[in-house]
């Protein structure tokens, strides 16, 4: 765990580093392999996606570029490396540096609160307030700093993480929100080619597309009580069943490879970080639904 700050010092902000140590002095840089180009750049988490540290590796650290800016105005930030490690027994440090010609004492002191956004820090649920890792990581018990950084380099030293706490129906929720969206948009564009009056959507049509639901609406049936099934379809489910069903199946969002080298707790987060916030998807929908009927979606997605 020492060096830290050595090795990250007068590192370019964009370059992200990953290297592993054999307990012996010697360093070993991990090189991730190329992916095809997509137009947007990988993330230093994505880049450590199915990626198992070699046995005779006794830490892990990830260096990467962070904005360090104040909770309290936010208005105050300065650029910085942050360099994060982990060892076989799970213990945690951090360094953070400032980038040259910045100083961290120009968004106040350390007494503050303060969140560093880095894309090694951000975790699935949008916390990137990483302040207390960065005060107390290296004096902290192993499993007590979380997020999805110290979840993700836990799997790829082959330690166990603590069990998910998402909730699967907020989840099912989003996606669901989504395929609407992906739904009402292919209805419009077919009007658009066809020349026709695009068609009036119904709820029922909506909530087939529910992940929890997923089959054709009963006349009868109300919304609020397929919801409530689909809530406790939720909670009969787990990270566990999702995670194995995607590794078995091809889905839209994560390869079967990937879902497999996953544990249950990395697949939460990369489930709840790969599907926009519902209050997104739902500013988008107000272009192609009539206003009642997405307010009668949104409180449906919020059950």
């Amino acid at each position: 765990m020492l060096g830290l700050e050595a090795l990250a010092a007068g590192l370019d902000p964009d370059i992200g580093l990953f290297f592993g140590t054999d307990g012996h002095g010697d360093v070993e840089l991990y090189l991730p392999p190329e992916v095809p180009e997509s137009g947007v750049p990988a993330s230093v988490t994505d880049k450590l996606l199915g990626f198992d540290a070699p046995h005779h590796w006794t830490a892990l650290a990830v260096s990467a570029g962070a904005t360090v800016r104040s909770l309290d105005d936010p208005s105050r930030s300065v650029a910085a490396r942050l360099t994060f490690a982990i060892d076989r027994g799970g213990r945690l440090a951090s360094q953070l540096t400032a980038a040259p010609g910045a100083n961290l004492a120009d968004v106040g002191q350390w007494s503050e609160r303060h969140n560093v956004e880095s894309d090694a820090t951000e975790n699935a649920n949008g916390d990137s307030h990483m302040s207390r890792h960065l005060r107390e990581a290296d004096t902290a018990q192993p499993g007590q700093v979380d997020g999805f950084l110290v979840a993700l380099v836990r799997r790829v030293m082959g330690l166990p993480n603590r069990p998910p706490t998402s909730n699967i129906l907020d989840w099912w929720n989003a996606r669901w929100l989504v395929a609407i969206l992906e739904f009402v948009d292919h209805r419009q564009q077919q009007a658009t080619r066809t020349g026709m009056a695009p068609q009036r959507h119904q709820l029922s049509d909506l909530l087939v597309l529910h992940p929890g639901i997923n089959r054709p609406i009963e006349a009868h049936e109300r919304p609020s009580d397929l919801l409530d099934g689909a809530r406790q379809a939720a909670v009969a489910t787990d990270w566990d069943e999702q995670r194995q069903l995607a590794a078995t199946e091809v889905q839209d969002w994560i390869s079967p490879e990937l879902a497999a080298w996953c544990d249950n707790t990395v697949f939460a987060y990369l489930a709840a970080r790969d599907w926009p916030e519902p209050a997104w998807t739902l500013n988008i929908l107000a272009h192609f639904l009539d206003e009642p009927l997405r307010q009668e979606i949104a409180v449906l997605a919020r059950r």
